[in-house]
C-alpha cells in the first residue's frame, strides 16, 4: 500500500512537471519567434528575437516588449527619457523612468546609417540576485 501511494504521487508529479515543461517550451518558442525591428545593412528589417545578435541596434515601439538586455540610445520625447514596465522581470507593474545614454540624442537620423557607428559601452557585471 505504501509503494502504491508512492508510485501514484510520483506519477502525478511527473505528469504535472511534463505538462509545465511543454507549456514553458511553447511560451519560449512563441517569445523567440516574436518579431522586432532592427538595423541590418543600413535598412530597417523585421527579424525574430532569436536571430538578434549582440551589439545590434533594435527599435522598440511604444507598448512593445523589450526583446533583450538593452541600452537606451534615444527616446521619442524631448527629455530623452522613457518609461519601462518590468512586470515580466520582477512582477512590479509600475512604470520606471529610465534615461537614455548621454551624447546620442537624435543620432538616429533616418538619413544616417546606424551600422556605421562603432562605439563600445562599459557596464557593471550582473548582480548575483
Amino acid at each position: 500500500s505504501t509503494m502504491g501511494t508512492l508510485l501514484f504521487v510520483l506519477s502525478v508529479t511527473l505528469l504535472k512537471d511534463g505538462i509545465e515543461d511543454i507549456a514553458r517550451h511553447k511560451a519560449d518558442w512563441q517569445e523567440n519567434a516574436r518579431q522586432v525591428t532592427t538595423m541590418r545593412d543600413c535598412v530597417e528589417k523585421r527579424v525574430s528575437c532569436q536571430s538578434l545578435r549582440v551589439g545590434e541596434w533594435v527599435k522598440v515601439h511604444n507598448g512593445e516588449q523589450v526583446p533583450a538586455d538593452m541600452v537606451a540610445i534615444e527616446a521619442s520625447n524631448e527629455d530623452n527619457e522613457l518609461f519601462v514596465e518590468t512586470s515580466n522581470i520582477d512582477g512590479e507593474t509600475s512604470l520606471k523612468l529610465r534615461h537614455c545614454v548621454n551624447g546620442y540624442h537624435k543620432v538616429t537620423d533616418p538619413d544616417s546609417c546606424l551600422a556605421s557607428l562603432n562605439d563600445m559601452f562599459e557596464c557593471e557585471d550582473p548582480n548575483k540576485h
